[in-house]
């Protein structure tokens, strides 16, 4: 005789795929939770990776309109004391200056904008500035640069920094080259 206590197997089994269940639902949703903030992270990772590449080929350009003024002078510029009244500054000028921590107000005040006033770049919160100074030329480094029928050409370099921001003002970007002009 059976007794009305005793639980079948069906009923035991039934109790099991139901806890079962939704352990393995618990173990998905935790999965499903860490895959969707890895792909969050990986997204923020990505937009500061383009923003910061932003800065960089601003600054780049902020340098390459600075040589294209260079060369556009025909000759050798003049070169002062007082940034803002000339392209180029005398040697030395800058010596004490940390470009990597200079501000938008250190910039404002002593560089040069980069393109055409009232048309910025696009994709960049402004317009790279940049500022230039003589470095010396080759009388002071060495010999000078014979061309042709031995007619001594003198070469004059001039270092230029270009500061920019991207996208956002939180990535900055600073460059240098240094830029020679035949004389």
């Amino acid at each position: 005789m059976k007794s009305s206590n005793t639980f079948s197997l069906r009923q035991i089994q039934n109790g099991a795929a139901l806890v079962i269940s939704l352990l393995l639902l618990l173990v998905m949703t935790i999965l499903a939770i860490s895959m969707s903030t890895t792909t969050r992270l990986q997204e923020r990772m990505a937009g500061n990776m383009l923003d910061v590449s932003m800065a960089n080929w601003s600054s780049e350009s902020g340098l390459r309109g600075a040589e294209d003024q260079l060369a556009a002078t025909g000759g050798a510029p003049s070169i002062c004391n007082t940034p803002g009244s000339c392209l180029v500054l005398q040697k030395g000028y800058f010596d004490a200056v940390n470009f990597a921590a200079t501000n938008d107000a250190w910039w404002a005040a002593n560089g040069t904008e980069y393109g055409t006033p009232g048309q910025d770049l696009s994709g960049v919160v402004a317009d790279p500035k940049y500022v230039i100074e003589y470095a010396g030329d080759d009388k002071e480094l060495h010999s000078g640069l014979t061309i042709g029928h031995g007619v001594e050409k003198r070469r004059s370099f001039y270092q230029i920094t270009s500061a920019s921001h991207g996208k956002t003002p939180v990535a900055n970007s600073v460059t240098q080259s240094i830029y020679a002009l035949v004389n």
